[in-house]
C-alpha cells in the first residue's frame, strides 16, 4: 500500500548541509502497523512529513498505492491528506484563530467529508472483535434468530449505526449552526431579548424554531442520500436489507426483484418529500398565513 524507495532529504544551513534522511526504503503493507524507532533528532519526524508530503524531498520515490505522490499537485495531495492519510498530533494543536468551540466543531466540517465506507473501515479497524485494537463490537453478520436475540441484534447494528450517522451528524451540525449563526445577529433575537430572553433563551427558543423549516429539508435530502450509504454500508457489515438484496439481485441478474427493490427506494424518496412539505406547512407560520390569504381573496 505505501512503498518508500531509497528516500534522501538534506537542509542547508548557511553553508553546512545536513543530510537527514539517507537512502531510507520501507513497504507498509495493507492492514500491517509499523513503529518508527529511534533516538530524538534520528529523523523520524522529516520522515513521516516527507510521506505526507509536508515537506519536499531531495530524491527517491513515496508510492501510495500505484500513485507517485511527488508528481501530485498541491490540491490533489490535500485530497490524499485528507481521504487517505490520518495524523495524530503529540501536541493539542488548537488553531489559534478560532475559539475553544470553532475547534470542537472543526471535526464537523472533516467528517463531513468521509465517505462512509471509509468510516466504517476505520470503526471495524478499531472497535471491530478479533481485527480491531479494541474488540468490543461485532464487525459482520446478524443474529441467526433476529431480534429475539436483542442484544446481540442491537450490538451488531452498533458500528453500521456509527459509520452512517457520524457522517450525517456532522453535516446537520455544521448546517445548524451555520444557520444559527446567522439568526443569533437578527433582528429576531434582539426582540425576544428585548421582551426579556436571555440570549440562550432566544436562540433556543425563537432562533431554532425560525432555522427548523430549512433543517427540516436538510435532513429530509440528508435521509433520501443516506439510502446509497446504507447500501454500501450493508454490503460492508454483511447485514440483511434492501441495499444488500439489490446488489445480490443485481448480480444474479433478477430484474423483477431489482425493479420491484428501486420502486420501494423511489417511494421512499417520495415519502420524505411529503413529509418535508407537510412538516414546512405546520413550522412555518407564513404558509399558512399565505393560504388563509390566498382564501380571503378568492
Amino acid at each position: 500500500m505505501l512503498t518508500v524507495k531509497d528516500l534522501h532529504k538534506s537542509y542547508q544551513v548557511g553553508k553546512t548541509t545536513y543530510e537527514v534522511l539517507k537512502g531510507v526504503s520501507l513497504t507498509v503493507e495493507k492492514g500491517e502497523f509499523v513503529a518508527v524507532m529511534g533516538p530524538s533528532g534520528s529523523g523520524k519526524t522529516t520522515l513521516l512529513n516527507c510521506i505526507s508530503c509536508y515537506i519536499p524531498i531531495n530524491s527517491g520515490e513515496i508510492m501510495l498505492g500505484d500513485r507517485q505522490l511527488a508528481n501530485l499537485s498541491e490540491d490533489a495531495l490535500a485530497k490524499v491528506r485528507n481521504r487517505q492519510l490520518g495524523f495524530v498530533f503529540q501536541d493539542f494543536l488548537l488553531l489559534d484563530g478560532l475559539t475553544v468551540r470553532e475547534n470542537i466543531l472543526l471535526p464537523a466540517i472533516i467528517g463531513g467529508a468521509v465517505p462512509a465506507l471509509w468510516g466504517g473501515l476505520l470503526l471495524i479497524l478499531l472497535f471491530s472483535r478479533g481485527t480491531g485494537l479494541i474488540g468490543v463490537f461485532p464487525s459482520q453478520g446478524f443474529p441467526q434468530g433476529g431480534w429475539s436475540d436483542f442484544g446481540s441484534a442491537l450490538m451488531s447494528l452498533v458500528l453500521p449505526a456509527c459509520s452512517v450517522g457520524i457522517i450525517v451528524g456532522a453535516g446537520l451540525m455544521r448546517y445548524t449552526r451555520s444557520a444559527l449563526g446567522g439568526l443569533a445577529s437578527s433582528g429576531y433575537i434582539d426582540m425576544a431579548m428585548s421582551c426579556g430572553m436571555t440570549r440562550r433563551q432566544a436562540v433556543l427558543r425563537v432562533g431554532l424554531r425560525l432555522a427548523m423549516p430549512q433543517l427540516v429539508s436538510v435532513i429530509g435530502l440528508t435521509f433520501a442520500e443516506m439510502v446509497t450509504g446504507v447500501m454500501v454500508i450493508e454490503n460492508l457489515f454483511a447485514l440483511p436489507g434492501i441495499g444488500n438484496g439489490l446488489v445480490t439481485d443485481v448480480g444474479n441478474r433478477d430484474l423483477i426483484a431489482v425493479q420491484s427493490e428501486l420502486f420501494m427506494l423511489a417511494a421512499f424518496f417520495l415519502l420524505i418529500g411529503l413529509l418535508v412539505d407537510l412538516l414546512h406547512r405546520v413550522l412555518d407560520p407564513r404558509l399558512k398565513s399565505a393560504d388563509d390569504v390566498t382564501e380571503v381573496n378568492a
